[in-house]
């Protein structure tokens, strides 16, 4: 089964590492519970922020906000 999912590598993954992390991710069966927790998180982060924030909180709740989707990226969810 292995073999199957390696003959059909993009191309564009000729890089080692992300091949890896692309075989995981396959493996795994995509990301799961911890992809729908990011999501879910970002979501109300989301929420909270369309409903207003203070100058204060801008900067924490922005960096938040990024860091879900970063991590969102990174899982390949």
């Amino acid at each position: 089964e292995r073999g199957a999912i390696e003959q059909r590598l993009p191309a564009v993954f000729e890089d080692e590492r992300r091949v890896a992390v692309w075989l995981t991710v396959l493996n795994r069966g995509g990301c799961g519970n911890r992809g729908r927790r990011l999501r879910e998180q970002r979501e109300k982060l989301d929420d909270q922020m369309r409903s207003g924030y203070s100058a204060r909180e801008a900067a924490q709740l922005w960096n938040r906000w990024r860091g879900l989707n970063s991590e969102i990226y990174r899982s390949r969810c």
